[in-house]
């Protein structure tokens, strides 16, 4: 492989080619026409269309911005937010809602976690995760967790 940053006359070519394969999965879906949407990663890119969301990945929805294959969705942090999700959470979770620079989470039992800025997300996971476990079978119908300290419910 030759580095881009490294001068030509110190380029070395031995004949073999180095090829590095990075697998990228949907983590994620977001709605592009009413009969089509873009399946997007743990980064934010979009990997392909595809006529209809694949089964268990929630949506992103409320972004600026969902281009073509290879590039990232606008915001690109709303399908970062997944990864750093506990998979208690995580895997409750069927959509992901950006409104400016807030992000909720609504979960498939009704729920919704209010995370805010899309930061500190395992630690605001946490606290909402500890919320709804002490709330057991009578959940409320938001966790707000921007202050993950200081919970609020609703």
């Amino acid at each position: 492989a030759v580095d881009e940053h490294v001068r030509p006359e110190s380029r070395r070519f031995s004949g073999d080619v180095d090829i590095h394969v990075t697998e990228r999965r949907p983590v994620a879906w977001a709605r592009r026409a009413p009969n089509l949407v873009a399946r997007v990663d743990d980064e934010g890119r979009v990997l392909a269309d595809a006529p209809s969301p694949a089964a268990g990945l929630p949506e992103l929805a409320g972004l600026t911005r969902v281009p073509a294959a290879g590039h990232d969705v606008v915001p690109a942090g709303a399908a970062r937010v997944l990864a750093q999700l506990a998979p208690e959470l995580g895997l409750r979770t069927v959509r992901v809602v950006v409104q400016g620079d807030a992000v909720t989470l609504v979960l498939q039992d009704g729920p919704q976690v209010r995370l805010g800025s899309p930061d500190h997300v395992a630690v605001k996971a946490r606290s909402a995760l500890a919320v709804l476990r002490a709330t057991g079978s009578a959940p409320p119908s938001y966790v707000d967790v921007r202050v993950p300290s200081a919970p609020v419910t609703g």
